[in-house]
């Protein structure tokens, strides 16, 4: 009898046994599903990966055309704006650039692999691309994502970083690639007695041809083209400087063809026809006692008959030694002229500025004006 009764229970605690099994399957399933809606959260895939490849392609795309990258520089813009920054504060371009593209790399590979983004990324990449400008699509990643606190300064930043990427050797180049305006000899406007000289019909006649030689960032061209009664030619050697004088001329509402900015060499290049005006400021003081007289005949190549040669010297009191900048003695500068067929407009020249007349820190005697004549 009692072999019978415990017979007769066995069935119950078999269900209870395989009752507790599926509850305990079931809790799995719930932990299952609710672990990958918290690795969903967590990643923010919709938001962080999008902003992150958007950020790459068009930030890749606009300097790989704008700055002709190496393969080095495209790695570092793929790896991010703030990644760059980051190697640019740290002057430690190889090592840096390298594990930032690598991490970059691996980190996109992955979600890829485990979330199969890639031609929904694809998709939207190339929705975002014909929807949106590079401004618009600048301004909203940088407020979503955080990715600077300006972004024209990042971008800025980046070009300086990519420039000294790639190599050059020509010393006026290599300096022009981060000269700011007001650093050395940039001096930020055009010297003060320069107004005085192009609002004068004796010397800037209607339809004259003015060259510059040596015009940085353009500061005299402008001064010259705005008078509207000539054709203000700026020479620059540095490919930069000719990109920056161009930008900083094409802002300033200057009168239609009254100027224009040509690289070349001062001694090479052949212009279609000769000049009534040659203004040189900080640009014979480049050369050496030597050089100078090259510099004076080539000056009497360029200028037509009876033309002006108004010359800024400076300095006349450097303490140091060397050059570039040499120092002028303005009696040999003369002289120099006076071999190749210039004379002197006036009587009253060589004349050492007033410190009204100069730029600042170039006056106290440091400074003069002389206007030549070529025969």
């Amino acid at each position: 009898m009692a072999a019978s009764e415990n017979h007769e229970t066995n069935p119950p605690q078999t269900e209870t046994f395989f009752g507790s099994f599926f509850t305990q399957a079931q809790n799995l399933v719930e932990v299952g599903i609710a672990k990958a809606k918290e690795l969903d959260e967590e990643l923010q895939i919709s938001t962080k990966v999008q902003g992150a490849v958007e950020t790459a392609t068009v930030k890749a795309k606009e300097l790989d055309e704008q700055y002709q990258l190496t393969e080095k520089a495209k790695t570092a813009v793929a790896a991010g704006l703030d990644k760059v920054n980051e190697i640019d504060e740290q002057l430690q371009i190889s090592t840096n650039v390298k594990s930032a593209a690598e991490q970059g790399t691996a980190k996109v590979k992955e979600i890829d692999d485990t979330l199969g983004l890639s031609q929904a990324v694809k998709r939207k990449v190339t929705e975002l691309d014909e929807s949106l400008g590079v401004t618009t699509k600048l301004q909203e990643i940088d407020e979503q994502m955080g990715l600077s606190t300006n972004v024209t300064h990042a971008v800025k930043q980046t070009k300086k970083t990519v420039a000294r990427l790639l190599p050059n050797t020509d010393p006026w180049e290599n300096m022009w690639r981060t000269l700011e305006p007001g650093q050395k000899f940039d001096a930020s406007i055009p010297a003060p007695i320069l107004n005085n000289i192009v609002t004068n019909d004796h010397w800037v006649r209607p339809n004259s041809r003015v060259l510059i030689p040596g015009c940085g960032r353009g500061y005299a061209v402008q001064a010259f083209a705005s008078t509207g009664k000539c054709k203000c030619y700026g020479l620059e050697i540095a490919p930069t400087a000719v990109q920056a004088a161009s930008e900083y001329l094409s802002e300033q509402g200057l009168p239609e063809d009254s100027w224009e900015i040509v690289e070349g060499d001062f001694f090479e290049f052949e212009f279609r026809e000769k000049f009534d005006i040659i203004y040189d400021y900080t640009f014979c003081c480049i050369f050496n006692d030597e050089q100078r007289h090259e510099w004076a005949l080539r000056m009497s190549q360029l200028l037509k008959p009876e033309g002006f040669l108004i010359q800024l010297m400076f300095p006349l009191n450097k303490k140091t030694s060397g050059g570039p900048p040499f120092v002028l003695d303005p009696n040999q500068v003369v002289q120099c002229l006076d071999d190749v067929g210039f004379v002197l407009a006036s009587e009253e020249y060589p004349r050492v500025l007033e410190d009204s007349e100069s730029h600042a820190k170039r006056g106290g005697g440091d400074s003069a004006i002389s206007i030549f004549q070529f025969a």
